[in-house]
């Protein structure tokens, strides 16, 4: 028998219940510097690689070889490929890498999209 009251009792399972969330992973859905979350991001990279006419496929990237995804051609169509079962912020970088190989130039983004794409990344100069 639960003696607490209803908003005691609602408090106390919620404590017990919500998963520890570390202070670094606080800001984890947001872009570094750029002040936009993950998803609105992946939203506007979604919708620059339509208005380049570059085809976006989600698909289970899975087996023995495993990838996150990437730009390639098939049928001399320009594709990206993205694992569907990647986080937001792995949609993200690889449709990052990818589109940052058009020229960008004549297109008009927001400041803090056309910053992320324009900013050089460490992790894609190795290789």
């Amino acid at each position: 028998m639960n003696r607490l009251p209803l908003k005691e009792r609602e408090s106390w399972t919620d404590a017990v219940t919500r998963p520890t969330v570390k202070p670094s992973s606080l800001n984890q859905d947001k872009d570094r510097g750029s002040g936009l979350d993950d998803k609105t991001v992946l939203g506007e990279l979604e919708a620059l690689a339509h208005q380049l006419g570059v085809e976006i496929r989600y698909e289970a990237l899975t087996g023995e070889i495993f990838s996150p995804g990437g730009m390639c051609r098939i049928r001399g169509r320009q594709v990206i490929m993205v694992n569907k079962h990647g986080s937001v912020r792995e949609k993200t970088t690889i449709l990052t890498r990818a589109l940052r190989r058009f020229d960008l130039s004549g297109i008009y983004l927001k400041p803090a999209l056309r910053e992320l794409l324009e900013k050089p990344r460490a992790e894609d100069s190795e290789g």
